[in-house]
C-alpha cells in the first residue's frame, strides 16, 4: 500500500490540513488506479511533536480475584469489543487482559483496556456514557489514568496485535522537559522500524510526573517486567477498536 508522510510548520488550521490530506489522497488514488492498483486509506494516528490538536491516552486497570475465571473477560471482549469500533473521537482502544502466573510475571488477574483519544470530548462522552456505566456495574469503579500524548503512530494491520507493552517511568524534579519530549518522540518514532510493532504511543502525566510508553505488538515483546528506567507490564490483546477510515 502506498503511504505518504507530510511535514508542515505548526499552526496550520484544521481545514487546511484536511484539504491537503484529501488532495494528496486523491492524487495517489488517481496515479495508482491508472495502473490498475487499488489504494486504501487508513486513519492516521500521528500526533504532532508540537502544535496541532492534543491527543489523550487513557487506561483503567481492574484487578480481579486470583480465582476469577478470566474466560469471562475474554468472552466479554469477543462479544462486545466491536461496539467501540469507530467510536466518535477514538483513535484506538486496545482490549487488554493479563492472567496471574501466565509467564508475564503478572501478580494479579487484570482487565486493563488502553485508549488513545483524538478528542477530549470523545473521552468525556465515553466516561459519562452507558458503556462505562455498564463496565462499572460489572467490575467496579476504577481509577482512570490519563496522559498527554507527545507522539502516536501506527501501521496497517493494527487489528492483528496480540500483545501490548506499557512502561511507566518517573520524571525527576527539574528535568528538562523540552529535551525529554524530543527524546521520547524520537524513541517512539524509531520503534516503528521494528517489523512486528504495530502502534506506539508516548506521553506524560504532569500530575504524577510520569512518562508512559505504550506499544502494540504482533509477537511477544522481548522485555522484562522491570526495565532499567521504570516498570514494564505486558498484556494480551483480545481486540483493537480503531477509528473508521474516511470514505
Amino acid at each position: 500500500m502506498p503511504m505518504a508522510r507530510i511535514s508542515l510548520l505548526k499552526g496550520k488550521p484544521p481545514a487546511y490540513l484536511k484539504a491537503l490530506s484529501d488532495g494528496v489522497h486523491r492524487a495517489l488514488v488517481e496515479a495508482y488506479q491508472s495502473r490498475g492498483l487499488v489504494v486504501q486509506r487508513r486513519p492516521a494516528l500521528a500526533a504532532p511533536a508540537s502544535g496541532g490538536h492534543a491527543m489523550i491516552a487513557m487506561q483503567y486497570s481492574l484487578v480481579l480475584p486470583a480465582d476469577y475465571d478470566m474466560a469471562i473477560v475474554e468472552r466479554r471482549i469477543a462479544e462486545r469489543g466491536h461496539l467501540t469500533d469507530g467510536l466518535p473521537g477514538l483513535a484506538f482502544k486496545a482490549y487488554l487482559q493479563a492472567r496471574k502466573g501466565d509467564g508475564r510475571a503478572i501478580p494479579d488477574n487484570l482487565y486493563a483496556p488502553f485508549y488513545l483519544w483524538r478528542t477530549i470530548g470523545g473521552m468525556n462522552d465515553f466516561l459519562c456514557g452507558p458503556g462505562f456505566v455498564a463496565l462499572t456495574q460489572s467490575f467496579g469503579w476504577p481509577a482512570v489514568s490519563t496522559w498527554s500524548v507527545w507522539h502516536a503512530d501506527s501501521k496497517d494491520g493494527m487489528g492483528g496485535a496480540r500483545h501490548a507493552l506499557r512502561e511507566t517511568v518517573a520524571i525527576a524534579p527539574h528535568t528538562d522537559l523540552a529535551a525529554l519530549r524530543r527524546a521520547e518522540v524520537e524513541r517512539s518514532r524509531a520503534m516503528l522500524g521494528h517489523p512486528d510493532l504495530l502502534a506506539t504511543v508516548a506521553g506524560f502525566d504532569p500530575g504524577a510526573w510520569k512518562l508512559v510508553r505504550f506499544q502494540l505488538w504482533r509477537t511477544p515483546p522481548a522485555r522484562g517486567v522491570e526495565s532499567e528506567e521504570g516498570q514494564v507490564r505486558i498484556y494480551g490483546v483480545g481486540h483493537v477498536s480503531a477509528a473508521r477510515a474516511p470514505d
